[in-house]
């Protein structure tokens, strides 16, 4: 089965290879039978995962739900190769996950830090609004690789993100002065997982 690009409705997403976890290979394995569902094709086990050059917020609604509409797939083409890509609510919005059935670093040759272009379309992209941009630079901005590199920062980000809108779950209200409030917070959450890196290796963390 191919996906169709609608000639101008594509959107070129830029991102880069990193290694994961290792949870995605877990969970979607207690799920296996409502995935297979959805996608009709067996499945390379894990995922491949990419970090955004910029925070891309999909919509649900261009998706399909699965797990009580807790995680999300969407189809999308990478390197020729049609993919789906694997979200779940609590997802920072540079984060995708692909699931595929090859293997895609084998069969694309990749290894961490390559730029990978994903495509999909301009109908299954939703609209950041400016604080919650905001939110996720605060958060994010120059760290993005420390969603899988640094588990304790990565916890306390994303759930500072949840409440204040900077991750794929969008919430049920805005609270623009509890977030601007929280920006201190955060900065100081921020300076305080640095100095204890720098304490610990005697150098900082690379920074992108």
């Amino acid at each position: 089965m191919s996906y169709l690009w609608e000639s101008g409705l594509g959107v070129d997403l830029k991102g880069q290879v990193v290694s994961g976890r290792g949870l995605a290979a877990a969970e979607l394995l207690s799920l296996k039978d409502q995935v297979q569902t959805i996608v009709q094709e067996p499945l390379c086990p894990g995922s491949l995962n990419i970090i955004l050059n910029h925070p891309v917020r999909l919509l649900d609604a261009a998706g399909i739900e699965f797990d009580f509409d807790y995680r999300t797939l969407w189809r999308a083409s990478l390197g020729g190769i049609n993919v789906w890509v694997y979200r779940w609510r609590e997802s920072p919005l540079h984060i995708v996950e692909i699931l595929s059935p090859v293997h895609l670093r084998e069969r694309l040759n990749l290894k961490n830090g390559d730029t990978v272009t994903l495509r999909m379309s301009k109908r299954q992209i939703g609209k950041i609004h400016f604080l919650e941009r905001f939110i996720w630079a605060a958060l994010w901005a120059g760290r993005r690789h420390w969603f899988y590199s640094h588990k304790s920062y990565s916890n306390r980000t994303v759930r500072f993100g949840k409440e204040l809108g900077a991750t794929q779950e969008r919430p049920a209200f805005r609270r623009p002065i509890a977030g601007i409030l929280h920006i201190e917070g955060i900065v100081a959450m921020r300076r305080n997982t640095l100095s204890k890196s720098l304490l610990k290796t005697g150098s900082l963390p690379r920074k992108e």
